[in-house]
């Protein structure tokens, strides 16, 4: 009885740790879509990486900006 308690445990914590992490993922997400102009290199990273930063393959993306240097 109780080994299958620990393992109750164990299952609740690691959905705790996963929950977490993807509340992580969308908050940088919306983050990401929040940007306006584009300054510099790391403000594109920023806006891509919750995109494909946990791909398990490799993609290529380009992004298409106006006069203004804002996404289209």
């Amino acid at each position: 009885m109780n080994s299958k308690i620990k393992v109750v445990k164990q299952r609740a914590k690691a959905i705790t740790i996963i929950a977490a992490l993807e509340l992580g993922r969308r908050r940088r997400t919306e983050d990401a879509s929040k940007l306006g102009k584009i300054t510099s290199s790391k403000m594109v990273f920023e806006m891509m990486q919750p995109i494909n930063g946990e791909l398990s393959h490799e993609e290529f993306w380009a992004l298409f900006l106006n006069n203004s240097n804002k996404v289209i």
